[in-house]
Order: C-alpha cells, then structure tokens, then sequence
C-alpha cells in the first residue's frame, strides 16, 4: 500500500509525453519527430507543452521550423533517456523470455569480434528458427546490468549459481607486431625485451601474466619499463597489434592474429594459466531448448565436443 501510494504521488509523465520529447531531442526538429513516431506536428507540440508545464521549465528553444534544446532540456534528456532505455530493454528481455524460439547472447568483445559473428551464420543456417540478440561487452565485471539466455565469458570458470562450460584453457606468452619486431633490435632472448616498449594489463580478475613469464624463463632480474598499462587483455592485444610494444598474449585471444601474421611469438616459453572462455548461462536458462542448442554447437563448431 505504500509503495502504490508513493508511486502515484511521484510526478511521473506520461510515456507519450517522453517519447516526444526523446524523439524531439533526437532529432531537434518537431517535423521529424512526428514521422518518426507516425503523430501530427501538432500532437508532438502539444506533448512537448504539456511535459513543459509538468515540470515547469522550458524545454526547446524554438528557431524556426527547428529546435535546440535547453540546459534544462539537456539535462532532463540525460535523466530520462537511459530510464526509457531500460524500459524498453526489460520489455525486450520479458517478451524474448517467453519466446522458446529467441536467444540473447552476450559475449566479450574479443571473442565476439572475432569467433562468434564470424560464425554465426552456421548457426542461423542449422537453427534458422531461432531470433538471436547479441550483445558484445569488454567487460563482465558489470555482468548483471546485461540480462542474457547464454554468455561467453572469460575466466577460471567458477561464476556462483551458473552452469559453465569449458572452450579450452589458455597458455600465455609474449607477442608483438612483426614490424616492431623489425623495426629494433634482435630479440633472441628474454634480456633483449628491455630494449623494448613493454605493455601491462592491470586486469583485476586475470592479473598480471609477466613476472610468472619471467620466473619460467630464467629472467626474473630483468627490469621491464611499463610503456603503456591497459586495463583489459583485448586493449592490450590491440595495443600490441598496432605495433605500439610488446604484450603477454592469451592463447585464445592472439591465435587469430598469429594465424594473419598481425602478431609473432618471438619465443617458445609459454606458461599455462587456469583460464579461458566458457560458455554459460543460469541454471534455470541452461535448461531452455536454444541454449542447449546453442551450447552444443559452440562446442562442436570449435571442436570443444
């Protein structure tokens, strides 16, 4: 009871009113806004006035057939529209939920980029009856703003409450562009690194790859300079790739670069880390008939299986 009765005390405008105003805002131009939302110009004014007086401040200045908005109208537009985005998103999410025939993925970036979306048309091809959703995230530290069936993610594989699937382990060793590697002096051995820009990843959950690197190849003395520092393994790859140092590469996410020539392994010292990407999903969700489908052919399709 008390929660329906701050509820409808709140001041809270209608949602035709917003969808004007975000459309408006968009586009700054009232004319638009109303195609866009198959309304009258004249409706889209009315709905503008009337959330103007509900919070009694201008909203768009008008110049003409266009419009700007005001520091008030900007400011409530950076409110309101990550608040309609979310409705829409939960209304998204609700009506995929009881869809059997509908599947939201979210993968890091990484893997998305670079073996998911590749293959994806396999997919559709085999299951062509299956609506997919894709998300591609740099990060899963945020995980439970991104509501999703099955995830991709990167790690030991122990995430509480979820049902994991292993796509291989990762080893890890140093790896550069080939034109850095031409560019400077021979790198026969560990000792030649500090002739070289060296990058870091200050990733929290997967830490730091160089020291147990160096403890495995005899070199613990050397005193590597940090060039640039990159809070997750896939800047760093980039970082690499792009010639700018040297990184410590992950199997799974330098196999494809390697494979182009984008990379080089300068040595054969690899050492092996407790992680790599998993397919996973709640346990509720394990249990839909797309997820099972979608998890078997990710294994199979990378020989996983």
């Amino acid at each position: 009871m008390f929660l329906e009765t701050y509820v409808r005390d709140r001041q809270l405008p209608s949602m035709g009113y917003l969808r004007a105003f975000e459309a408006t805002a968009r586009h700054l131009s009232f004319t638009r806004a109303s195609l866009e939302l198959h309304l009258t110009r004249t409706a889209i004014s009315h709905s503008i006035r009337s959330l103007e007086e509900l919070v009694g401040a201008r909203l768009f200045e008008r110049e003409g057939p266009n419009v700007v908005l005001t520091v008030a109208g900007q400011e409530y537009l950076e409110n309101v529209r990550p608040a309609m985005l979310s409705i829409s998103s939960a209304t998204t999410r609700l009506i995929d939920s009881q869809n059997d025939d509908s599947l939201a993925i979210t993968t890091h970036i990484h893997f998305g980029l670079n073996y998911l979306l590749p293959s994806l048309g396999e997919f559709q091809k085999a299951f062509p009856h299956i609506a997919l959703r894709v998300a591609t995230i740099a990060s899963f530290d945020h995980v439970h703003e991104n509501d999703y069936d099955v995830a991709v993610r990167y790690g030991v594989g122990r995430w509480h409450g979820m049902v994991s699937r292993s796509l291989g382990m990762d080893d890890a060793f140093p790896v550069c562009s080939p034109a850095l590697l031409a560019s400077g002096p021979p790198l026969r051995q560990p000792v030649d690194l500090e002739s070289y820009p060296i990058i870091r990843t200050t990733s929290e959950s997967l830490g730091n790859d160089w020291p147990p690197w160096l403890e495995a190849a005899g070199a613990t003395t050397l005193n590597l300079p940090d060039t640039i520092v990159c809070d997750h393994l896939f800047t760093a790859t980039r970082a690499a790739v792009s010639g700018i140092g040297i990184t410590m590469g992950r199997s799974s996410m330098v196999r494809n670069d390697i494979a182009s020539g984008a990379l080089v392994a300068p040595f054969e010292t690899r050492i092996e880390v407790q992680a790599g990407y998993h397919v996973v999903s709640s346990q509720a969700k394990s249990e839909r008939p797309a997820v099972q489908l979608f998890t078997n052919w990710l294994l199979a399709h990378l020989g996983v299986a």
